[in-house]
Formats: C-alpha cells, structure tokens, sequence
C-alpha cells in the first residue's frame, strides 16, 4: 500500500488551496500517513451512515459530521491492523463554493490524487477542490 510523509502530505493539501493558507494551517499528528485507493474509499463510505443524521439548520453541525467521518476513518484503520498507520484522511474548515463557512472531508488517494468528499452525504469529488475554495484550517 502506498504511503506518503507528513510533509508531502501538507504541500498535496495546501497546492489544493493555491497556497492561500499559511505553511501552519494543517496539523498532522503521525510523521506517515496510508493512501487508500478510490475503492477502498467508497467501500468504507458504504458501511457509514452518518448521512442518517439529521442537519439541523438551527446551528451549524457541518464540523460534527466532519468529525464524526475522520474518526470513523481512524478507527477502522486501527481495526484493520495495516502497519498501524492512518489513512491520509482529512477534515477542511473554509468556504467551499457555498454561502458561509462548512466543514467535509478529503483524502489522498494512491490512484485519484486528491478526493473531497461531503460527510452528510457521501459525496465524492474526484480531482479535490475548486480554485475558488477556501480553507482556514486542516486536521488529519
């Protein structure tokens, strides 16, 4: 399985983001993190079902579902025993192509780059985020 460092990970998320946030905005606690394939991503996106959970528009829960999603990721790998290791799955605080602030997910994968994907639904979009995309803050 392919693996990529800490570093090169941060570049790969920061050139999704034109280099608009500072070399500071990602924290990535493990110095290597597993690039899972697109099929090993939605095969493990089929077996959530966070998109159960109700939105609520009364308070923003965008980063809930983030959240939920990224831990979900990391307690799987850590099940799966593969070289103990994570998978290079993030979640994204910004403006993505929407009215206000949200938070989702993203993922490099070995064999699509990066992926962005919307927690409340399982979404995917090959080939990561849009140029108009806005990130402030990143969490591996």
């Amino acid at each position: 399985m392919q693996s990529v460092t800490a570093n090169l990970l941060t570049a790969t998320i920061q050139a999704q983001f034109d280099q608009k946030a500072s070399p500071t905005f990602c924290w990535l606690p493990d110095n290597e993190y597993i690039c899972p394939s697109l099929a090993q991503v939605e095969a493990l996106l089929a077996h959530t079902k966070f998109e159960d959970f109700k939105y609520s528009g009364e308070f923003p829960d965008c980063d809930d579902f983030a959240d939920f999603l990224r831990a979900y990721v990391k307690q799987q790998r850590h099940r799966s025993g593969d070289r103990g290791m994570t998978w290079a799955f993030f979640e994204a605080h910004g403006r993505f192509g929407g009215d206000g602030p949200h938070a989702l997910n993203g993922v490099l994968t070995a064999d699509r780059g990066v992926v962005k994907i919307e927690p409340q639904t399982d979404e995917l979009v090959i080939g990561g985020f849009a140029p108009s995309d806005v990130c402030w803050m990143v969490r591996v």
